[in-house]
């Protein structure tokens, strides 16, 4: 797992936050910072040499210290703002219709409050009167409390939350949410202690909001909620911005929204998430996601969809993630996956889950599915339940034991009635390269006699023109329901135009 500089604390935009001694605290607005915003609009600028935008001309400049809620509540609908660079703790934002936060290079959103007292219990340390999480959701990894949603940092840098005084060591901590007490291992005195406490920096139903070029970081987001929480607004573009060590998501997206061109990686619970129609990720990095246990088999990993329509998932990369890396779920239609590299996620590379109509296209996947596997899960490419998918010149690299492209059904039904049907699949002109053996294909987890028994058989999927590479004495294996080689699957009216290549050690 990639880990920030513990002291630096350098964003991976470019830059790095400025030392925290000597900042404003955050807290109501001045009447004198007010007048200075309405005296001083920031000037317009172009785009850095990286894409990332400027403050736009009549701005509002909004400096350290000062409410950037009062700011918007002041301006109204359309109002833009120029967030100045260093840091704004506590910031809780509810934007209007067409506002726009633009970020100097250098600004800062930080959810965290920092902790003051601590007292000397043994060879513990104890700080007291810290409240109970409102919204305990999720279900968490053996030995992970996840769901006390807690998030604390020592100069910095995140420490790993443990059940027991037994387990405690320097870089961890415990939280006592019924005595309201956090308790650290290590002598606090010298350095900065904070904890994660605003729930959201950005949230609300505005329509068209603009965020870009901000760090948003340590907010006690709820799982399934992002410290951006767009999911109840409509047409959000958010770019150029950064959000880590947020305690559930670090972004969620609501219909029409847009995220391009940024970075979201250690956050508590997952990466991205979305939900309704017309939804973009684009050209972002997502990675080292679920920091905080949940499971991945609940909800937890790099980004996830539900119930999704017209969405589009291009150019990103998404690796090390705690679960899958991109995966939409229950009912979503035509999503288009293409040109992304998925690698090192402990789940799938790409899910595509109890949904239909979707293209995977033109994407690079490497050695996923590196976390515990179970029967066929946690391949490079799983469509599980779903129909009319079309998996095309995918590129695969499948570690020993994995699975490159599977199709998989297990009768799950409908709330309307019915069942989720694996039908009308299609995996053609992708090339799939084993480390060892290896397995892909398709089957069903439903027992003879009951519906959706030979679905994956007799349901129109259909795997041609695929190149399946491998190195001696790791033939892979092939699933048509049962088990078999390769010369099996084509028996069974696979790979007509296929072909299995053996490669040398060092390539083909």
């Amino acid at each position: 797992m990639i880990q920030p500089h513990p002291r630096t604390r350098p964003s991976v935009l470019g830059g790095a936050a400025r030392a925290r001694r000597g900042r404003a605290p955050a807290g109501g607005a001045r009447a004198g910072v007010l007048l200075l915003l309405a005296a001083a609009p920031a000037l317009a600028a172009g785009p850095d040499e990286n894409g990332r935008p400027a403050c736009p001309a009549g701005a509002i400049r909004i400096a350290p210290g000062s409410s950037i809620q009062e700011a918007v509540e002041r301006a109204g609908e359309g109002a833009r703002f120029c967030i100045g660079a260093g840091l704004h703790r506590m910031q809780i934002v509810t934007p209007r219709n067409a506002q726009s936060f633009v970020g100097e290079p250098g600004a800062v959103l930080d959810g965290s409050r920092r902790i003051e007292s601590f007292t000397r219990s043994g060879r513990f340390w104890v700080a007291g009167g810290q409240p109970a999480p409102f919204d305990v959701r999720g279900s968490c990894l053996a030995g992970r409390p996840c769901t006390r949603r807690a998030g604390l940092f020592l100069d910095g840098a995140p420490l790993r939350q443990v059940e027991r005084r037994e387990e405690m060591g320097p870089d961890t901590f415990l939280f006592d949410p019924l005595a309201g007490t956090i308790v650290l291992a290590q002598d606090p005195a010298g350095h900065v202690v904070e904890t994660a406490r605003a729930a959201f920096a950005f949230s609300g139903r505005a329509a068209d909001v603009r965020i870009a070029g901000l760090v948003i970081e340590k907010y006690n987001s709820a799982a399934q909620y992002g410290a951006v929480q767009a999911a109840a607004g409509r047409g959000w573009q958010i770019t150029h911005t950064e959000a880590r060590h947020n305690s559930g998501a670090g972004i969620v997206l609501g219909p029409g929204a847009t995220l391009s061109d940024s970075v979201v990686h250690h956050n508590g619970q997952l990466g991205v998430g979305g939900v309704g129609d017309g939804l973009s990720l684009l050209r972002s990095r997502i990675f080292a996601n679920n920091t905080h246990g949940y499971d991945p088999d609940w909800e937890a990993g790099g980004v996830k969809m539900a119930q999704a329509r017209t969405v589009v998932m291009r150019g990103n990369h998404v690796h090390e993630n705690h679960g899958p890396g991109l995966w939409c779920d229950i009912d979503c239609e035509r999503v288009l996956f293409e040109d992304n590299r998925v690698e090192g996620n402990d789940g799938p590379g790409i899910f595509y889950e109890i949904s239909r109509m979707a293209t995977i296209r033109g994407n690079r996947l490497v050695r996923n599915g590196a976390g515990p596997r179970a029967w066929v899960w946690g391949a490079e490419i799983q469509v599980a339940a779903s129909a009319d998918v079309e998996v095309v010149g995918n590129d695969l690299t499948v570690a020993p034991g994995g699975h490159g492209v599977i199709l998989v059904d297990q009768g799950r039904p409908r709330a309307r009635g019915g069942y989720y049907e694996t039908r009308g699949n299609t995996v053609h002109d992708n090339v799939t390269t084993f480390d060892a053996i290896g397995r892909s294909g398709g089957t069903s987890d439903v027992p003879a006699g009951r519906p959706q028994a030979g679905i994956i058989e007799a349901g129109g999927n259909r795997f041609d023109r695929n190149t399946y590479r491998y190195r001696s004495g790791s033939e892979p294996l092939f699933l048509w329901g049962p088990q078999m080689s390769f010369a099996g699957f084509r028996q069974a009216g696979q790979e007509a135009g296929g072909q299995i290549r053996l490669i040398g050690p060092e390539g083909p």
